[in-house]
């Protein structure tokens, strides 16, 4: 007898269809059976009444349980130690040699039942099929122990719930004993975390606490109480350093001068080259324009080629970054719909850090685009932008070495109807649409623009201009906006060759003011902290 432990039990389902066979109410599901939404219901109602499902895998017998969650949790202080009870600094801070944890009062019903599956004497494998993490592995290792279990277990790495993912991954199940150290690894995380909480948690609640005679009673969740985490801390620094500098801005107008240069027939504009000078008196722009308007001008134009490379695919940062941009989706909201399309089979593990796929998966890549339903607002662009024979793979997105835990989030190899993708919220559409269109955007070629550099002097007053010609789309024509139009392009056509007309005289004919308002230095840039990594993003204006 196989006994196989998940955390959610979305995931329990799947990875037993996937295997076998479910048996429950004197009927059988088979994998395919989870996309009839009224069966899969069936099998849902079954699982809220019970703790384990039987499946029949080949000629073997297994159970499969889930625990929905962590079913332990740590104990308080006060549970180490009467002294703990009274938040006083005298007694502070605790220092246990280890953290110590228990079932949760909310779970012990469940526990009991899983802990007599776990120990039963036919029982001869256990197979942690938790997420593939320090955290999944850690929450199995803590019900495996208080359930004081001795037989040998496995662990495996889903990388999604796709039919094909799972009966991989338990193929390849590897020995519980080569992730003993990623076993101590969250320990220690996490008696690091119950230190620093509960530590600083008493010592900011007994120093600012309004009122000093209700230390002696506060308890943990109390209104009185100003918690203090690992996480919550950094952030909530970097939300009130953002807020004082908001408070503190004060706006200011730049200014910038533009010209209208004739040459010959055709007109166009130059403005004023003024570096990282910044301009914050219109007398001062009127006073140079005086000086060189009705002057001749000697254009000089540099060309240079500029190839941008396709986006790699999202991770889980970035599908952040992009959905909260275009949407307004929080973080939570953004980790919800994602695990719930995991559970749905549509895509791959979310939780990754990794914008990568294994060499060898490229063409299960392709198989997922294909797997895609083809009744969306992405229809169109499946059709024209999926490789053929003709058009070669970009495949700098397969890398081994950059690979972490988990590859970068893609949808699976599942084939998905179009009712199926109906039947998912707008908000789970989003995302998964936002998912497909990386994954076109990431193997199509780079973009390639012609950048011409137009420079010009009067009177020591230096004027410049830049016209950019797209040469290739590439990944922008899946963008929906900054593409350049036909007509767009033709008119910057002419005003190239009418700049390179060296017979016709070019003089500044007219000043144009632009007034422009623009932040202060502070604000200049946007930096997002995230893994210790900082993105910049950059006011850059672009003339064309």
């Amino acid at each position: 007898m196989i006994v196989i432990i998940s955390e959610k039990r979305q995931d329990a389902r799947r990875i037993a269809a996937a295997l076998g066979t479910i048996a429950i109410y004197n009927r059988t599901y088979t994998y395919e059976d989870l996309e009839d939404e009224n069966k899969e219901r069936i099998i849902d109602q079954y699982q809220r009444k019970n703790e384990h499902m039987e499946v029949t895998i080949g000629k073997t017998k297994a159970l499969i349980a889930w625990t929905d969650g962590h079913i332990d949790k740590a104990l308080s202080a006060k549970e180490y130690s009467n002294a703990y009870e009274i938040w006083n600094l005298s007694t502070y801070p605790m220092l246990p040699e280890e953290l110590r944890v228990k079932v949760d009062e909310g779970k012990i019903e469940s526990f009991r039942k899983i802990k007599s599956i776990l120990n039963r004497q036919d029982v001869e494998e256990v197979i942690n099929a938790f997420d593939d993490d320090i955290e999944g592995t850690l929450i199995f290792h803590e019900l495996y122990s208080l359930a004081e279990c001795r037989k040998p277990w496995t662990k495996v790495k889903l990388n999604s719930l796709s039919s094909k993912d799972i009966r991989k991954a338990f193929r390849e199940r590897r020995p519980g004993a080569e992730f003993l150290n990623e076993i101590e690894a969250g320990k220690t995380r996490r008696y690091l975390d119950y230190l620093y909480g509960i530590n600083l948690t008493v010592a900011s609640t007994v120093k600012f606490s309004s009122d000093k005679k209700m230390i002696s009673h506060i308890e943990e969740g109390d209104s009185q109480v100003l918690p203090i985490g690992r996480v919550q801390i950094p952030v909530l620094n970097e939300v009130v350093m953002q807020d004082e500098l908001v408070e503190n801005h004060v706006q200011i107008n730049l200014y910038n001068a533009e010209f209208k240069v004739t040459n010959g027939e055709v007109t166009f504009t130059m403005k004023y080259d003024k570096g990282r000078e910044k301009i914050d008196r219109r007398d001062t722009l009127t006073e140079l324009a005086e000086g060189i308007v009705g002057e001749e001008l000697e254009i000089t134009q540099n060309e240079e080629i500029i190839e941008k490379e396709s986006p790699l695919l999202h991770n889980l940062s970035s599908l952040t970054f992009y959905l909260n941009g275009k949407y307004g989706y929080s973080a939570k909201l953004i980790m919800d719909l994602c695990q719930n399309l995991k559970s749905k089979g549509f895509i791959s593990y979310p939780r990754t850090t990794s914008r990568f796929l294994p060499e060898s998966m490229e063409q299960d890549f392709l198989q997922a685009l294909k797997s895609v339903p083809m009744t969306s607002s992405i229809t169109q662009l499946l059709r024209e932008s999926v490789p053929d024979k003709r058009s070669p793979l970009n495949r700098r997105i397969f890398n081994d070495e950059l690979v972490d835990a988990h590859h970068a989030i893609i949808t699976t190899t599942n084939k998905k109807r179009a009712d199926q993708y109906l039947a998912l919220s707008k908000e789970e559409q989003n995302v998964y649409e936002a998912i497909v269109k990386r994954m076109l955007q990431s193997i199509v070629p780079n973009t390639v623009k012609e950048k011409h550099t137009i420079l010009s002097s009067a009177n020591g007053v230096p004027l410049k201009n830049l016209i950019t010609f797209v040469i290739n789309d590439g990944y922008r024509l899946l963008e929906s906006a900054n593409v350049i139009t036909g007509e767009r392009l033709n008119m910057m056509a002419e005003e190239k060759k009418s700049t390179e007309e060296e017979d016709v005289e070019t003089t500044v004919e007219e000043l144009l003011e632009e007034n422009e308002t623009e932040n202060i230095s502070e604000f200049e840039k946007l930096i997002f902290k995230n893994h210790g990594t900082s993105l910049e993003i950059e006011n850059d204006k672009k003339i064309i």
